[in-house]
């Protein structure tokens, strides 16, 4: 009897692959990077009514802060679609609110807010109007509002506090 060989073991041809676990992670981040790009390819002009309105609370609360920090007064003026930050009682020179690339953010064109004077002095409390005694002070709560394609939505800022939830 001839001396046993081991058994050898047909190779199989295994071309080079790709597992599934590594396919899926690509598809993955693939669909990450298509997601970003397709919201960086945002022009602005889809500007949606809670982004306008969270971004106009946010810059009045900014104003408030701005004024109790520096124990100055600082406003918001909102007028024909657009609104700017003052300081004092100069209600039409605007300072640069941060994150803006100009003095007066311009809402979307089709939300529309009515026109108003919302000032703050060094304590914080709020006024109509860019006269910081008693007779410009806010008597009553103050709503502000954003209206689009039928829907609006508002805040209110409170008399005598300022608060602004």
């Amino acid at each position: 009897m001839p001396a046993s060989r081991p058994l050898r073991r047909a190779r199989a041809a295994f071309a080079p692959a790709f597992t599934m676990v590594e396919v899926i992670a690509v598809l993955l981040l693939l669909g990450i990077l298509a997601a970003v790009a397709a919201s960086s390819m945002n022009d602005g002009d889809d500007r949606t009514l809670p982004y306008e309105f969270s971004v106009l609370k946010t810059h009045i609360r900014f104003a408030q802060a701005q004024a109790m920090g520096l124990n100055t007064p600082y406003g918001i003026r909102c007028q024909d679609g657009a609104y700017w930050l003052f300081t004092g009682t100069a209600t039409g020179t605007s300072v640069r609110l941060p994150g803006q690339e100009a003095d007066t953010v311009t809402l979307a064109s089709s939300v529309a807010p009515a026109a108003f004077t919302l000032a703050f002095n060094g304590r914080g409390q709020a006024f109509s109007s860019a006269v910081y005694t008693d007779a410009g002070r806010l008597a009553a709560d103050f709503a502000v509002t954003l209206t689009h394609e039928g829907q609006s939505q508002s805040f209110t800022v409170t008399a005598h506090t300022g608060y602004i939830p």
